[in-house]
């Protein structure tokens, strides 16, 4: 994570995260949600730290070494 206030969609690591918590969940292929929660986060510093801190604090939970370890497992119970 790079401390900065994400704004994504609900798939990948998106559907773990809350909106207006740790990132700005918006819908898919809703540009205008999505505009409008950038803008939100541009216009409310407070938001926009709180976001990006919690985010922070969600992301360090994640280990470069376990998620690879994760990652080999799913590979192979894909080609077993």
């Amino acid at each position: 994570s790079c401390s900065i206030a994400v704004v994504t969609t609900p798939t990948g690591i998106g559907c773990n995260l809350e909106n207006n918590v740790n990132a700005k969940i918006c819908n898919f292929n809703d540009v205008r949600e999505m505009n409008l929660a950038i803008n939100q986060l541009i216009n409310d510093d407070t938001l926009r730290v709180t976001i990006a801190y919690n985010g922070f604090q969600f992301a360090k939970k994640f280990v470069w070494e376990d998620q690879i370890l994760m990652l080999e497992q799913k590979y192979r119970q894909w080609l077993s």
